[in-house]
């Protein structure tokens, strides 16, 4: 008896952090699977199924790009330059002092830079920024704000003889949601009061309430599964009567 509460008690304790290491261990599988169109700077970065709906924002990645997700931010451009050298040396020149995100009033065509393994290149032909798109400037230098790829109406080198398809550049590789299926874990959703609601887990009176509009017959409730008590709650409560058990053998 003793021996199978204490290999119980074992099971008990070790099992989370058997389940934590294998989580871990999903989590470098699919971080190493990532796309080879991203520098690795970018690859460990990439959240896991698991924890995916932590993500404040959903956003596209494209192929290409200079920063894999763009900047929606002056403070994310200067994080990615800080922390990618290749970044740093493509925007060299670029004045974050005066950069501010402005919005195309027309659609223009011009030449983009794009990352390609380990080099930056720029493409000969011309890219169409539609109206709208959001890019980041200091006044001189422009970049899209998508993807992190600077733009120029003069053609400008280095280039490469095996540029991409220009409808390429439109197609993410990493498209976001149509809606988050769930809001963030950290970020619950405050109403107009500004307290957070309280959801019910289950109906509070699951055959109350009155019959759908229609006539239609409404649905048989599912039958509401009750959990059995926790196994770590029965262990602690049988351990007084374990103790009282061999004190009387004992005497």
């Amino acid at each position: 008896m003793v021996l199978a509460l204490a290999g119980l008690f074992a099971v008990l304790i070790f099992t989370p952090d058997a389940n934590h290491k294998d989580e871990s261990r999903q989590a470098l599988a699919e971080t190493l699977r990532a796309p080879a169109v991203f520098p690795l700077s970018f690859q460990s970065s990439i959240p896991t199924a698991s924890h995916a709906n932590r993500e404040v924002s959903y956003r596209p990645v494209y192929p290409y790009s200079i920063i894999p997700g763009g900047v929606r931010s002056v403070k994310e451009l200067k994080n990615a330059i800080a922390h990618d050298p290749l970044v740093q040396a493509h925007y060299r020149g670029f004045d974050l002092g005066k950069a501010r995100i402005v919005q195309l009033t027309k659609t223009r065509a011009v030449h983009v830079s794009y990352r390609r393994g380990s080099g930056i290149y720029w493409t000969k032909k011309r890219i169409t920024l539609s109206k709208g798109e959001t890019l980041i400037t200091d006044g001189k230098n422009t970049s899209r704000t998508r993807c992190g790829n600077r733009i120029s109406d003069p053609p400008v080198a280095p280039s490469s003889p095996d540029e991409p398809p220009p409808a390429l550049f439109d197609e993410p590789v990493v498209p976001p949601p149509a809606a988050p299926l769930s809001p963030p874990y950290d970020s619950p959703p405050v109403t107009p009061g500004g307290s957070v609601p309280i959801v019910p887990i289950v109906p509070i009176f699951p055959g109350g309430g009155s019959p759908p509009p229609g006539g239609t017959k409404p649905p048989t409730p599912t039958p509401i599964l009750v959990p059995e008590p926790d196994t770590f709650y029965l262990l602690i409560v049988s351990l007084p009567v374990l103790w009282l058990v061999l004190k009387k053998r004992g005497s």
